[in-house]
């Protein structure tokens, strides 16, 4: 095998970068590097001294990322011998899902996984969706285009058609030549009647799931890729909608008539779900992480233990009470409840008190501004001169497939240049990304931002839970503490918008314009609940 590990210790290699020239004058090189080595010698991964890559750019939207380019070139010289490719934190790797991607595909060639630091990211499908999801955080330029994408699937199924490919027991009605979908989904001859069948034969309520599914094996049922039916996906079957004619929005729970053939009516669909909930309602259910009736949970912190408080309803006389409390064993505050009403109420004013103030968003945004005008024509020069250098390796590329075609160089010889230059490609196609920023409309997108941080209790108060929470670590990012004897909330870390905003005095001077302006200010434009102006 090409990629064969030639012995057992795992080796691997170090890239460490920043995006400005202040944290290379600082200590975030050598952090970002100490916490890499940490990492590796937990994992028992060795890093030779050559093996460590550090990206020294004076800005993140200029940079040529010689480093990378060279940690690639490494990775290729030393295929077969190197298994980790060891980064702080996933945006120091790539900004965009497009180039981290791209670069995952060009380690994967050699064999080589990608590892975060600071992440929990793995090859198993929690820890490759929390990386793709790592990997996009800061696109906010996808986030709009994702707004408007999720704007036209959520008026496809108010128009009973759903935009994704339907479950099992139907065809997929968009096809290769269709650049949309506008038809029904259609009954799949050779299963609808299967699942129909299994449906409805669960809804007498005399079989079990496991019973069901192997009498569909036995009516000869088998799934698009031939396999036979098993229990887990009878239960996700069992739980699905779409059979019974509804469309259900993902984003808002509303229900909507499909104009698909349904299998079911929507009294049987209730029917199973009923079967369902009397068969499962004595198991132990796993705690929700994300309680949409506690979104401080996990959040507040208890001052005596440093533990974060947990949420719980209680029933009292004649009604539940909802209790926030500290649930660390031998802690004093230890069940001692905190009633959510007060806690949350209080956690608004708070947000009332940390809210920006008038002259600081004009101050900021105007500064912010000017910035990102004065740095314009530098990206457009970057632009222009990565186009010169893919276009020259892009020569270098049919000159060595000629002298291939030619019988001048040999396969292997052919594979191990054109994985070089492919190596560079990649690295300046990053460049040539991040230099595309000055697209983005700044004006549009600050003015989006402080808006939205302007009234961020007001915000926070109209947000679901999941959106709260969200909110809460862009306000607070470690959390804040509460002391019920004192019946307040302690002093916390503000996130570094907030933070300016209380040694603002006045001065424009008292604001500098830190690491990250451009392209990193898009994050003020937090997509939570409502699109900016198109």
């Amino acid at each position: 095998m090409k990629n064969k590990i030639s012995n057992t210790v795992k080796r691997g290699v170090v890239y460490v970068r920043v995006s400005s020239l202040e944290q290379t004058q600082g200590t975030s090189l050598e952090g970002q590097k100490e916490a890499c080595l940490a990492y590796a010698r937990r994992q028992e991964i060795e890093i030779p001294e050559s093996a460590i890559f550090i990206e020294r750019g004076e800005s993140a939207t200029a940079a040529d990322r010689t480093e990378l380019i060279k940690a690639l070139e490494y990775c290729r010289i030393h295929n077969g011998r190197i298994t980790a490719f060891i980064v702080w934190k996933i945006d120091r790797f790539a900004r965009n899902k497009t180039d981290h991607f791209a670069l995952t595909s060009q380690l994967a060639k050699y064999g080589i996984r990608l590892h975060s630091v600071t992440e929990q990211i793995g090859d198993d499908p929690i820890g490759s969706m929390l990386e793709g999801m790592l990997a996009s955080y800061a696109q906010f330029e996808n986030d709009i285009r994702k707004q408007r994408c999720e704007g036209g699937m959520q008026r496809k199924i108010e128009q009973g058609i759903w935009p994704w490919h339907p479950p099992l027991g139907y065809i997929h009605a968009k096809k290769l030549t269709d650049r949309r979908k506008n038809r029904p989904d259609e009954p799949d001859p050779d299963r609808f009647y299967h699942v129909q069948r299994a449906l409805k034969t669960y809804a007498t309520g005399k079989y079990a799931a496991v019973e069901v599914c192997r009498m569909m094996n036995e009516w000869g049922f088998r799934t698009k890729t031939g396999l036979p039916m098993r229990k887990q996906l009878m239960e996700k079957m069992l739980r699905e909608p779409f059979y019974a004619g509804v469309l259900v929005n993902p984003w808002t729970g509303e229900k909507y008539k499909g104009q698909h053939v349904p299998m079911i009516s929507w009294e049987e669909y209730e029917q199973i779900q009923a079967i369902k909930q009397e068969l499962s309602r004595h198991l132990n259910r796993p705690r929700l992480i994300l309680n949409p009736d506690f979104p401080l949970r996990r959040f507040v912190i208890c001052p005596l233990c440093n533990g974060k408080l947990t949420g719980s309803w209680h029933k009292g006389r004649n009604k539940r009470h909802a209790y926030y409390h500290c649930h660390t064993k031998g802690c004093p505050n230890k069940d001692k409840g905190i009633l959510k009403d007060d806690l949350e109420d209080k956690f608004v004013e708070r947000l009332l008190e940390v809210s920006p103030r008038e002259e600081f968003l004009a101050a900021f945004e105007e500064i912010v501004l000017d910035v990102w005008r004065s740095r314009k024509v530098t990206f457009k020069q970057d632009r222009v001169k990565f186009e010169e250098e893919i276009k020259k390796l892009e020569t270098r590329k049919e000159r060595l497939l000629q002298m291939r075609m030619n019988g001048e160089i040999t396969p292997e010889e052919f594979a191990n240049h054109k994985n070089s230059i492919d190596n560079q490609i990649t690295g300046i196609k990053i460049s040539q990304n991040e230099s595309h920023t000055d697209e983005l409309d700044m004006e549009t997108v600050v003015t989006y931002g402080t808006e939205f941080i302007r009234n961020v209790a007001k915000q926070w108060q109209e947000m679901n839970a999941k959106q709260r929470q969200r909110l809460q670590k862009l306000v607070y990012p470690e959390g804040i503490s509460y002391d019920k004897t004192a019946g307040s909330y302690g002093t916390a870390v503000l996130s570094p918008v907030f933070t300016l905003n209380r040694t603002f005095t006045g001065n424009k001077s008292s604001l500098v314009a830190g690491a990250g302006i451009a392209p990193a200010t898009s994050r003020l434009c937090i997509p939570l609940r409502f699109s900016p102006p198109l």
